[in-house]
């Protein structure tokens, strides 16, 4: 039933909708599209940074946050966004019903879709498949960057593949962080919050997490950062445009493409008016009545 308005209250315009198509484990199209709407959110990166981030704020309520990759195993975010094959990834992720699973329509398929888990040490399959796990959802990805469509595709745009850098010209990368922007964007959110994001790694500080890398990886990672921040760059004006608004939280990051905002302020925007709950619990006592001390406030 559509809700009515008050009179004299202007009828409020609505942003355009995401036409990013999202399928359930059957794969049958869903419609969750802006069911954050309304809300600020925390994107979750894996550099080292992230450890500087008091961990207890991922389980605070209001606290909403899409983590990439691993980093959604390493602090305990809202959702989860990948592009690479499932067995990647902590299974601790995929069998976390509380938090949603967003994941390319590809690996759907048994045969792209395994899980795998640590036992005494050793990998071995799970017995169940991404699309088997709770709370888990499909989308269209694409790799074929486009900055002035990047928002209003029906497929979420991974970076550019070698196919489309021959087609483009556009600088041939594949970052994950994309396809967050995306899917926040597709939840409704409009202001995001970076954590993590150094774009810059050594040997020594790779990760947030225990996770080797090879000097060789180390130095295709800080490619892959240069070149990205030129794309975010090229990005940023259309994000704007869109009244999609990114900041990033790490003032010593090496992506230069989003404005700072200190940690605290970001912290206090994506709580937004959900009160800090104390240790005790909430004080509920009268909310079962419908007594009101002070009259509404006209809209």
């Amino acid at each position: 039933m559509a809700r009515r308005r008050r009179r004299g209250q202007p009828e409020q315009v609505q942003p355009p909708r995401d036409p990013l198509v999202v399928t359930n484990r059957r794969g049958q199209q869903v419609d969750l599209c802006d069911c954050i709407a309304g809300t600020d959110a925390f994107l979750v990166l894996g550099g080292p940074s992230l450890n500087t981030v008091p961990r207890g704020i991922f389980r605070e309520r209001g606290i909403f946050s899409l983590g990439l990759n691993n980093a959604a195993a390493h602090v305990h975010t809202t959702a989860f966004v990948c592009s690479d094959p499932p067995l990647k990834f902590h299974e601790s992720i995929w069998f976390d019903s509380r938090m949603m699973k967003f994941t390319p329509n590809t690996k759907r398929a048994a045969g792209r879709g395994q899980i795998r888990m640590k036992v005494d040490g050793k990998f071995i399959y799970a017995p169940v498949i991404a699309r088997d796990c709770p709370n888990v959802w499909f989308f269209e990805r694409d790799c074929e960057f486009n900055p002035e469509t990047f928002l209003s595709t029906r497929s979420a745009s991974w970076g550019t593949n070698k196919k489309a850098q021959a087609k483009t010209g556009r600088v041939h990368l594949m970052n994950t962080m994309l396809l967050g922007l995306r899917i926040l964007h597709y939840l409704g959110c409009r202001t995001v919050f970076l954590l993590g994001c150094d774009f810059r790694m050594s040997g020594d500080k790779g990760y947030a997490f225990n996770q080797g890398r090879t000097p060789e990886a180390v130095a295709g990672c800080n490619n892959l950062f240069r070149n990205s921040n030129k794309e975010l760059c090229a990005l940023r004006p259309h994000l704007d445009a869109a009244g999609f608004r990114v900041f990033n939280t790490n003032k010593e990051s090496a992506c230069t493409a989003f404005d700072y905002c200190p940690l605290d302020k970001a912290i206090s925007r994506v709580r937004g008016a959900v009160p800090v709950e104390p240790p005790e619990g909430y004080l509920l006592s009268g909310y079962y009545e419908k007594t009101v001390d002070e009259p509404a406030k006209a809209a």
